[in-house]
């Protein structure tokens, strides 16, 4: 993904900047567990 995600055009509609290989490895990480930290939301990845 970081290949796919460091296209500069992705970001020219959307905003923001292109993740580093950390960032994305953080974010997945999270987003694999399933829930936020509180429990409060589910995620169905």
């Amino acid at each position: 993904m970081i290949k796919v995600l460091a296209e500069r055009a992705l970001y020219d509609y959307t905003g923001g900047e292109i993740p580093s290989l950390k960032l994305l490895e953080k974010r997945y990480a999270a987003q694999t567990v399933g829930h936020s930290e509180d429990g409060s939301q589910w995620w169905l990845n």
